[in-house]
């Protein structure tokens, strides 16, 4: 004669059917686009009645298995597995991650580069300009030195190149720091009053994947301020860490500005010079 499952009261068998009930749900928080999962969840049932337990553990539980959207059946834990394998699945997903990522790189970016792009670029400077820095994208372990009057358009190649970097290997998600130079030098300034947060944000601006600095020679000319930029370049050189720097100085202008240590780091970087006209002036 067969007994009606029960669920035992005792707190380590609700504690371990909790603790398999979230790993599941872990699962497919990984697993589905947030869209998918709450289609998902919405669609689990969990009947107590299912659920087989003894007094020291969980011997088996079943839920009323994951249904989701597009497959009107009951699937098991590895047939979970397979369908999140698809060709289908995996296209779906890329799709919700580069929707996520763009949306952090605009909250970071000025709103007025939120559309640039390498090929809006190229259109603008020319595919001499852009080539070389295609061929970076490829292995980017130099950094660059954007250079140039006001107005060439120095601010939105970066940004450019940045999203590029950023959106490129979908399967890491690396991090990126875009500023411009006076305002990190200002937080510095200000975190040198308290102790040891000018220590963290140095360490920080040197271990990024990628620094952008906009604007490099328009902080405050002081040694305190000059010494941490020197140390935040040499320690990302020496580590091969790209950084994409421009500035509105001529070499000659960096060179009598800055510790010749940074001019001679430079001096491995790719250069690119800005001659053309403004383009905010339209001249």
């Amino acid at each position: 004669m067969s007994q009606t499952p029960t669920v035992n009261s005792n707190p380590k068998t609700i504690s371990e059917f909790k603790e398999k009930w979230d790993q599941i749900v872990n699962i497919a928080k990984q697993k589905l686009s947030a869209s998918a999962f709450q289609n998902w969840i919405s669609g689990v049932v969990v009947n107590e009645k299912k659920i087989m337990c003894s007094n020291i553990f969980v011997k088996d539980f079943i839920i009323e298995k994951f249904r989701l959207e597009l497959h009107e059946r009951e699937i098991t834990e590895k047939d979970f597995e397979i369908i999140t394998s698809t060709p289908q699945f995996k296209m779906n997903q890329q799709v919700e991650t580069e929707k996520r990522m763009l949306e952090k790189l605009k909250r970071t970016i000025p709103s007025g580069y939120h559309d640039i792009t390498l090929i809006s670029a190229e259109k603008i400077h020319g595919s001499a300009l852009i080539q070389p820095l295609r061929a970076w994208l490829q292995y980017p372990k130099q950094s660059i030195l954007i250079y140039g009057a006001v107005g060439r358009g120095k601010t939105g190649l970066a940004i450019a190149l940045l999203r590029e970097f950023y959106m490129k290997p979908l399967d890491i998600e690396v991090e990126f720091i875009f500023d411009s130079s006076s305002s990190v030098a200002s937080v510095l300034r200000h975190q040198a009053t308290e102790k040891g947060g000018e220590f963290d944000t140095v360490q920080k601006l040197k271990k990024i994947d990628l620094l952008v600095l906009d604007d490099f020679g328009r902080e405050s000319d002081t040694d305190y301020i000059k010494r941490h930029l020197f140390d935040i370049i040499d320690y990302r050189h020496a580590n091969r860490l790209p950084t994409i720097m421009t500035s509105n100085l001529s070499i000659k202008d960096i060179s009598e500005k800055y510790d010749p240590g940074i001019i001679s780091r430079m001096q491995e970087w790719l250069w690119i010079e800005f001659t053309g006209k403004d383009l905010r002036s339209g001249g």
